[in-house]
């Protein structure tokens, strides 16, 4: 998964919920297939061992650590803005995939360009 090369951006970020997120990360590489992406995470200084936890068993996770708490949507926006993917997905830590979903919503774009915006 090189992010020079991703198709998408996959943003999410997270607040005292280490193991909600790693089940979702877990669940992003264990069904995702078929399309290139790219995780970033944005900490909001759960201090919960959140940052740990993604150094060491998603080393390929692009982790912004922040020293406060900013909030959702200032979190959220510095993840969009270090997004390289053609397109940018945002997750809640508190969900997980079940099957291929991405690569579907991914088809979907791109088989309907004037879609701008959609969600699951």
């Amino acid at each position: 998964m090189n992010s020079k090369t991703s198709e998408i951006s996959i943003v999410i970020i997270s607040w005292k919920m280490k193991d909600l997120l790693d089940n979702l990360v877990s669940s992003i590489y264990k069904y995702t297939e078929g399309v290139s992406f790219e995780i970033i995470i944005v900490d909001n200084n759960s201090g919960d061992g959140t940052s740990e936890l993604i150094r060491t068993k998603y080393p390929d996770v692009r982790l912004i650590i922040n020293k406060e708490n900013r909030g959702v949507a200032p979190a959220r926006n510095q993840g969009i803005k270090s997004a390289l993917g053609k397109y940018i997905l945002i997750l809640d830590a508190d969900m997980e995939l079940s099957e291929n979903s991405i690569l579907q919503l991914y088809y979907l774009r791109e088989e309907n360009p004037w879609i701008g915006l959609g969600g699951c």
